[in-house]
């Protein structure tokens, strides 16, 4: 079965007395083990796709030309006619919008500096705006070129224009008093100039007619050519990585520059575009992302001198005009369909939005079903899993907390409002419709369906058998109250129902009287924190909140047996079982465990999502595909989707014990408030540095900074930033960087 709780899910639970109180999620001690660092097998693969996830597009009514993100914040302008805006993107798959500000004449490019936004305003030219308030961005001054000013940099107290007004120029104007702005120097050009870099003491002009032009700034005063390249169409933008230049050539896509002696730039490689176009380039380690005439494309240019094509999202013909690249997400501008935002992960499938907290999934077919908190029952169609297309929704009158699929018939447990039952025979050609419901004593949390049964897990008031035999009349026989609280571990086969009680471990029911269902056993380890089973034979595979995923032996129901486990990296909130594979949802993302021998558990894959894995369940859409899919409920995220097998073979085992190589165990608790702790396993004395980062990639608080002895070295977080104040809930990264090992982690913190 799977987790279903409201929709402040790990915040709550309900007392003895029925009532709301405040808790959170401990976690188990963490082993001290050593293993080598955790990974899918995806990054492995040669020749698997990289296709951008779609998070959101957010309407700006005249579309969006170019981005720029700093921390949670994203500034964007939005064309020639168009403004500033200022969105919050600390959820980016929900973009909220901050403040605005209307400039003179529309904004064609921005930098952002501290609290100042730069604006390259065409025919108004420069002007700056105040965003130390993002709900009421206010303008400190304005210069104007006398010309038509497209593209801008910002370095130290000057600003370098790119003017296209014929002449085209290249200007250095002086910003430190944005309300007297003087230029300092202007060099003119014989084609006009869109896009602009400055990298130290070189500015590298992208030059419509005449490729790139490269000047010595060292004295802002009287620049200095020091070189150029030609290309053979127009140059709209360029970027620079190292001594490297990468150009967005409007009618050959890319063209890769060595330009380590400016003086003598050399062709490295060029990747010409299908749809040519190009836009604006943005490099990210060695992935370069050019927003093309129809779409986002990412290129792979590890080697220099072969850029190739390893994935692409079409958006719409000359829609896309400006890219942003900030850690895992990509930030597009978009002409006509606004403003988009991107998952890069490359362990993703596909992902889709959903609008309410995903709390479970259910797939049948080519259709997935997510349970999505207030958002009720929202059906995705899956049959390219890369592109999940959104179906007519149901919304449920409470909060969906799961979902099982039957036929032609889903199941919802809905929280206070019990099991709603729903017809989904045509969910591409009409909406789902209510066949009928029934209350349950307390709140439902999950639900499976055997026959004519419907099992509910009943929050407070144990297990609830339904007859739905009459989906437009469901009717209760009978119940079992199970002794703790159950948040939606459900699982049945034959006449015995498996329920995981949080406080009192395994409970296991003969329901072949539904009318009056008898314990049989039950099993509860000490501390255990049961919130998941699923039961396949004579075995209960159980999810475990402290001690992770639980093997258990019921060939005698009266007396079950644990005979392994496996700790998760996380809280084990779901499981899916397929063949020898468990799947755990384990809050921090996936696990994949090999339990062929279920007394030795082993670990084969890690795949980390951008929220918390809250459900999960592996499925074939194509019945003639031999690979199945792993779905996962991602809370806030909506949902995502993992090939666990991209490569079409066995996933590898990773973990194996390594007594030679640094290590960054998994902190606890996770998730936690108000403070974890990381062990960090050193073999011997190095140089070792542990930082936290935010999901945008910038640096919230540097742990630990210098060298460490052999052993193994207890580092606590207490949820606070290098300047010690208090960082909001959500989900971090920690970055350990020690004896050329660099490994990470997924930290929750929530209030």
């Amino acid at each position: 079965m799977n987790n279903k709780h409201n929709e402040s899910h790990l915040t709550h639970s309900v007392n003895r007395s029925g009532m709301i109180s405040k808790w959170a999620i401990g976690l188990a001690a963490v082993s001290l083990a050593l293993f080598a660092p955790l990974q899918s097998t995806a990054q492995d693969c040669p020749g698997l796709a990289e296709d951008p996830v779609l998070l959101i597009n957010y309407d700006m009514s005249i579309g969006a030309r170019r981005s720029v993100v700093r921390g949670t914040t994203a500034y964007v302008v939005s064309g020639d006619i168009g403004d500033l805006q200022i969105l919050d993107v600390t959820n980016p798959a929900n973009p909220q919008l901050l403040g605005s500000y209307i400039p003179p004449s529309g904004p064609r490019d921005l930098v952002v500096v501290g609290t100042r936004v730069y604006l390259a305003c065409t025919s108004a030219g420069l002007v700056v705006v105040d965003a130390s308030d993002p709900t009421n961005p206010t303008l400190l001054g304005s210069y104007g070129s006398g010309g038509f000013i497209t593209g801008l940099a910002v370095v130290g107290p000057n600003a370098y224009l790119a003017d296209v007004a014929t002449p085209g120029s290249f200007q250095v104007v002086n910003v430190s008093d944005p309300t007297n702005m003087t230029q300092v120097s202007s060099y003119p050009m014989t084609g006009s100039a869109p896009g602009i870099t400055v990298v130290g003491t070189t500015a590298y002009v992208a030059n419509w007619n005449n490729g790139l032009l490269m000047f010595d700034v060292s004295n802002p005063g009287s620049p200095i050519l020091l070189g150029s390249y030609d290309t053979p169409g127009p140059v709209r933008d360029v970027a620079v990585s190292g001594t490297t230049a990468y150009l967005a050539d409007v009618s050959y896509g890319v063209h890769i520059i060595d330009v380590i002696n400016p003086a003598a730039p050399y062709l490295l490689g060029m990747y010409e575009a299908p749809t040519n176009n190009g836009t604006q380039i943005a490099i990210a380690d060695d992935r370069a992302y050019l927003s093309a005439q129809t779409g986002l494309l990412v290129l792979d240019v590890s080697e220099p001198t072969n850029p190739t094509l390893v994935g692409s999202y079409i958006i719409g013909e000359n829609d896309t005009w400006g890219v942003t690249v900030v850690g895992p997400m990509a930030y597009v501008c978009a002409t006509y369909l606004g403003f988009k935002i991107f998952d890069l992960n490359r362990e993703y499938l596909g992902a889709a939005n959903t609008p309410g907290y995903a709390n479970n999934v259910a797939v049948t077919n080519t259709t997935a079903y997510v349970a999505d908190g207030s958002a009720g029952l929202r059906l995705y169609d899956v049959s390219d899993p890369s592109r999940p297309q959104q179906l007519s929704p149901y919304d449920t009158p409470g909060t969906a907390t799961d979902v099982t699929v039957v036929g032609t018939t889903a199941y919802v447990a809905d929280d206070s409002h019990g099991l709603q039952i729903i017809d989904i025979s045509t969910p591409r050609t009409g909406p789902p419709i209510l066949l009928g419901s029934v209350d349950t004593p307390a709140r439902a949390m999950g639900v499976r369906v055997v026959g004519t049964l419907a099992f509910v897990a009943d929050l407070g008031a144990g297990l609830q058998i339904v007859d739905v035999s009459n989906p437009a009349n469901p009717v209760l026989l009978g119940a079992y109250n199970t002794p703790g609280l159950t948040f939606g571990g459900v699982s049945a086969a034959g006449s015995i129902v498996c329920v995981a009680d949080y406080d009192f471990g395994l409970q296991v029911i003969d329901v072949s009287a539904p009318a009056s269902p008898v314990l049989l056993g039950s099993y509860s380890p000490p501390g255990a924190e049961f919130w998941d089973v699923e039961m396949v034979g004579t075995t209960a595979y159980v999810g475990d909140t402290s001690n992770g995923m639980l093997v258990i032996d019921l060939s005698n129901p009266a007396n079950p047996v644990q005979v392994g486990s496996y700790y998760t990296s996380g809280s084990a909130f779901d499981l899916a079982v397929e063949g020898t594979k468990v799947y755990v949802a384990n809050a921090a993302g996936v696990q994949v465990i090999d339990v062929a021998d279920p007394t030795s558990p082993v670990l084969l894959a890690s795949y980390e999502t951008r929220g918390l894995a809250q459900g999960i369940v592996v499925a074939r859409t194509n019945a003639h595909v031999s690979n199945a899919n792993v779905y996962v409920a991602d809370g806030n995220f909506g949902l995502v989707i993992f090939d666990p097998e991209p490569c079409n073979g066995s996933v590898s085992a990773v973990g194996t014990p390594s007594a030679a190589l640094p290590a960054l165990l998994q902190n606890s608790p996770n998730p936690f408030n108000p403070t974890t702790v990381f062990p960090v396993s050193i073999p011997q004395d190095t140089r070792v540095s542990l930082t936290i980062y935010g999901l945008d990639g910038r640096k919230v608080r540097n742990l630990l900074q210098g060298h460490l002895g052999a052993g193994t070295h207890l580092v606590p977080w207490h949820g606070q930033d290098d300047g010690g104040r208090r960082v909001a809930s959500g989900v971090y990264f920690a970055r350990l960087e020690a004896g050329g090992v660099v490994q990470s982690r997924k930290v929750v913190l929530l209030k």
